[in-house]
Formats: structure tokens, C-alpha cells, sequence
């Protein structure tokens, strides 16, 4: 969608294994997007995890802003 004053929100759940990754990139109508993580840092993946990392898309004034915040479990 482009139609601004919109909100998207979604969550990816990784299981992570011996090797954790973390999403570092994301595109919206293939135009790559600045992520803005939680105290602006990046998260550091926890190897054999559980990690959920949550996204909010805001579109105002015909610009995308991505906000993404992430947490571990078990």
C-alpha cells in the first residue's frame, strides 16, 4: 500500500540455530528502508533461540519510516 497515514505492523519469528541471524534489510515496493531498531541498536541474535523481531510501518508525506524492535526466549 502507499496510501499515506497508514500503519502496518508484523512480527518475524526466527528459531534460531548454532548460527543466528537478524533481519538487516528491508524493502518496501523494492526500495530499500533505513530500519530503526529499539534504542537505536542492533540487535545482537542469540544462537539456539527463540527470537521474535516486530515491525511498525508508518507512511506519512509519501515516505516510508520503519521501526523494528526485537526479544529472546527460552
Amino acid at each position: 500500500p502507499s496510501t499515506n497515514d497508514n500503519i502496518i505492523n508484523f512480527t518475524l519469528i526466527l528459531y534460531q540455530g548454532a548460527t543466528p541471524y537478524y533481519p538487516s534489510a528491508i524493502q518496501i515496493n523494492s526500495i530499500n528502508q533505513t530500519i530503526n531498531w529499539s534504542d537505536n541498536a542492533i540487535p545482537a541474535p542469540i544462537a539456539n533461540k527463540t527470537e521474535l523481531y516486530t515491525f511498525v510501518l508508518i507512511r506519512t508525506n509519501n515516505t516510508w519510516t520503519v521501526l523494528a524492535v526485537n526479544s529472546s526466549f527460552g
